[in-house]
C-alpha cells in the first residue's frame, strides 16, 4: 500500500456513561466524518482497514483507516464521491465507489482507479446506489429517470413529495466482468435498496422508497430475468388501512433471510426485529428491540447490532447487540443521534 496521503489518527478512549465499556473514538471531532452504509462492506475481510468519509481537506474525501496503526490513507478526493455507497469486495482486493454517475474500482494495494460503469441518460435523475452479487461479478442498480427527480427541499423533506410523483424508476442489472446491461424491472414508482442475495444472485431485492402509507409493500423479490416479482408481507391491506412500518432490509449472510425492523404504528416506537425466509415466505418475529433504525447481523450470524431511534429522548439512545440465539440484547453504548439529517 503506498504511504501518499497518510497522516496519523488520534485515537482517543473514554468511559461511556450507561454502560461503563470502554468506547474508543477512532476520529477527530474537528471534522465531520461517518462510515458506509449500514449493509455495505466497512471493514476490509481481515478487519484491519476501515472505509470513512471525512471533510478534513475542506471537501468530502473517502479514507481508508489502519486500525492497528491509526494511519489514514485518503483513497479518493473526487467531486461527487458518494462515500455512503462505499464498499471493500469481498475478498479486499478492491474497494467499489461513486462518484456522480460514474462506478470506480481501486485497487487497494496500489491505489489504482478505473471506471467500471457509467450511468446514461435519461435515467441518471440521482447517483448510483449499487447492490454487489457476494462474488462482485454483478451490480444491481436502482435508478431514477431525470425528468421525475424532485427538486426545492432537502433532508427528510424531500421524502413525501419525491414519492408522491411516482417517478419512472428502473433496475439494472450490469455485469462488471463483460459489461453487459439488462433492465429487469421498470415502472412508476420509488425503487430503492438494490441488493443481490448471497449465494444465489439470480435473486434480487429492492424496496418501494417513501413512507409507509404511500407504498403498498415495502419489501420485493423479483429474479434476474424480470420474472416472479413478489412481495415480502405487509401488502394486504390497502395503505390507509396499513400501520406497520417495515424498514431497513438487507439478506443474512447466508441468504436464508431477509432480515427488517418492524413498527406496528409509529416508525421508532414499539420495534421488534423480524426475518422473512426467502424461500418459504416464512417470518421469524425474534423479539422486541429498543427500536433499532439499522440492524445488520455479524458475519457469523450470531448476533444483530443496532442503532436505537428514541425521538422522545435522542441523547438517551443507545447501540445495542441482539443475541440471535438467546433472544436477548444488551446495551453497548450511548450513540446520542437526533438522526437529523446533515
Amino acid at each position: 500500500m503506498s504511504g501518499e496521503n497518510l497522516h496519523l489518527e488520534k485515537f482517543f478512549s473514554c468511559v461511556d456513561p450507561v454502560t461503563g465499556r470502554t468506547v474508543i473514538r477512532l476520529t477527530s471531532l474537528e471534522h465531520h466524518c461517518h462510515h458506509p452504509y449500514f449493509y455495505y462492506r466497512a471493514f476490509s475481510p481481515d478487519s484491519r482497514f476501515l472505509l470513512y468519509s471525512s471533510n478534513q481537506s475542506g471537501t468530502v474525501c473517502l479514507y481508508c483507516l489502519d486500525l492497528e496503526t491509526g494511519e489514514s490513507r485518503l483513497l479518493s478526493s473526487l467531486s461527487k464521491v458518494n462515500t455512503f455507497s462505499s464498499t471493500f469486495s469481498a475478498d479486499g482486493r478492491y474497494v467499489y465507489f461513486p462518484a456522480g454517475d460514474v462506478l470506480y474500482r481501486l485497487e487497494f494495494s496500489s491505489g489504482l482507479t478505473e471506471e467500471v460503469y457509467r450511468q446514461k441518460p435519461p435515467f441518471n435523475g440521482r447517483g448510483i446506489y449499487p447492490g454487489f452479487s457476494d462474488n462482485f461479478r454483478l451490480v444491481l442498480l436502482a435508478q431514477i429517470h431525470q425528468e421525475d427527480v424532485y427538486h426545492g427541499k432537502q433532508g427528510w423533506d424531500f421524502y413525501e413529495p419525491q414519492c408522491r410523483l411516482k417517478p419512472r424508476c428502473r433496475l439494472l442489472l450490469v455485469n462488471l466482468q463483460t459489461g453487459e446491461e439488462k433492465v429487469v424491472l421498470e415502472e412508476r414508482g420509488w425503487l430503492g435498496h438494490p441488493q443481490v442475495r448471497p449465494g444465489d444472485q439470480e435473486t434480487l431485492m429492492y424496496c418501494h422508497e417513501g413512507p409507509h402509507y404511500l407504498t403498498d409493500s415495502r419489501i420485493w423479490l423479483i429474479q434476474a430475468d424480470g420474472t416472479r416479482k413478489r412481495s415480502i408481507g405487509y401488502g394486504e391491506k390497502s395503505s390507509e388501512e396499513r400501520k406497520e412500518i417495515v424498514t431497513h432490509e438487507y439478506f443474512t449472510p447466508d441468504g436464508r433471510y431477509i432480515a427488517y425492523t418492524h413498527f406496528p404504528a409509529v416508525y421508532g416506537q414499539d420495534g421488534t426485529i423480524r426475518m422473512t425466509e426467502v424461500d418459504t415466505g416464512k417470518e421469524i418475529i425474534l423479539g422486541q428491540v429498543h427500536n433499532y433504525s439499522h440492524p445488520f447481523h455479524s458475519p457469523d450470524g450470531c448476533f444483530i447490532v443496532g442503532d436505537e431511534v428514541n425521538k422522545s429522548n435522542p441523547a438517551s439512545a443507545c447501540i445495542w447487540l441482539f443475541d440471535i440465539a438467546r433472544r436477548q440484547e444488551s446495551s453497548l453504548c450511548l450513540h446520542g443521534s437526533s438522526f437529523a439529517p446533515r
